[in-house]
């Protein structure tokens, strides 16, 4: 994503610096440009319109859908609770068999039993948790319909 905004930026400098120079180019030519009225020189309107444009594109093309797809994994991750199945994003599957509540600095930590043959567990960062495996279908577009709601 930085390197996007980063990109915008060189370009919105390039395109400054070009209409500059004709700018001046045009200046430079004496009475002659000078006499012609207004359509002579760009104005800020020619030079902000581009960069409105730019900015709008960006915005429902990548950080649009990235916000939407980020509120979308804070439910998810709330609604976690005892005995779901769900998976890291590392690719681990285990059930839930404790959520230990972060304190002021701290994350909240989640306890997950990846094999109940041995008992075997692992405790990983509530951020870290991709998917609820437990949920059907009618649960995703139930949260996906209060998503909505709560985004209008």
């Amino acid at each position: 994503m930085d390197y996007i905004f980063s990109q915008l930026a060189v370009l919105a400098t390039r395109f400054g610096a070009v209409l500059l120079a004709e700018a001046e180019a045009g200046g430079a030519d004496g009475g002659a440009a000078a006499g012609e009225g207004v359509g002579a020189s760009p104005g800020i309107g020619n030079m902000l319109m581009p960069m409105l444009l730019i900015f709008a594109v960006f915005y429902f093309i990548i950080i649009r859908p990235q916000s939407k797809q980020r509120r979308k994994q804070d439910v998810l991750r709330k609604n976690i609770s005892l005995h779901n199945r769900v998976m890291t994003i590392g690719g681990i599957i285990g059930e839930v068999k404790e959520i230990k509540k972060g304190g002021e600095n701290k994350p909240d930590e989640v306890v997950l039993e990846i094999d109940n043959k041995t008992n075997s567990r692992i405790t990983v960062v509530r951020d870290a948790i991709r998917e609820n495996l437990s949920l059907t279908p009618e649960d995703l577009e139930r949260q996906d319909s209060s998503d909505d709601d709560k985004a209008e």
